[in-house]
């Protein structure tokens, strides 16, 4: 089931040119779009809706394709939580599995004719944090999975 707010952000980011998939099931709607910055290749945005309500909750899902061992949580995490503390829209988190992913949830309130701007401009935030704190993270992976933490 494709929601209204996934049906508004297509449309919109169809109107500026802004390439992107939208994918279905019976439970959510779920548009990817991919950008290219100057740290990183292949990045996948994904807006996902699970109801009729403007809930559109944004996620980079794996992010650098690293996989944090056990004994190096601590050193990323206090590395994370540092530039949490930077970015006041966008939240950075290391999944169980040791991957780190990148969370933003717009408002429920956000009204219908400004969700596709409102994901656009997320899009563009997205790609400053994700340049900046690539460089960040990876320097703290390095580090603790050679043990030089």
């Amino acid at each position: 089931m494709i929601y209204q707010a996934t049906q508004d952000v297509s449309t919109f980011f169809t109107m500026r040119d802004i390439r992107h998939r939208v994918l279905e099931d019976e439970n959510r709607s779920v548009i990817e779009a991919n950008f290219v910055s100057k740290m990183l290749s292949g990045v996948t945005v994904a807006y996902i809706s699970v109801s009729e309500h403007n809930d559109v909750a944004v996620r980079v899902m794996d992010f650098l394709n690293l996989r944090t061992p056990p004994e190096a949580y601590d050193m990323m995490l206090e590395t994370l939580n540092r530039l949490n503390r930077s970015f006041r829209f966008a939240k950075l988190c290391m999944r169980d599995n040791g991957a780190v992913t990148v969370e933003y949830d717009l408002p429920q309130t956000t009204g219908a004719d400004i969700v596709g701007p409102a994901c656009r401009e997320i899009f563009i935030r997205f790609m400053q944090v994700l340049d900046t704190a690539a460089a960040e993270i990876t320097k703290t992976w390095v580090a603790a999975t050679q043990g030089q933490g």
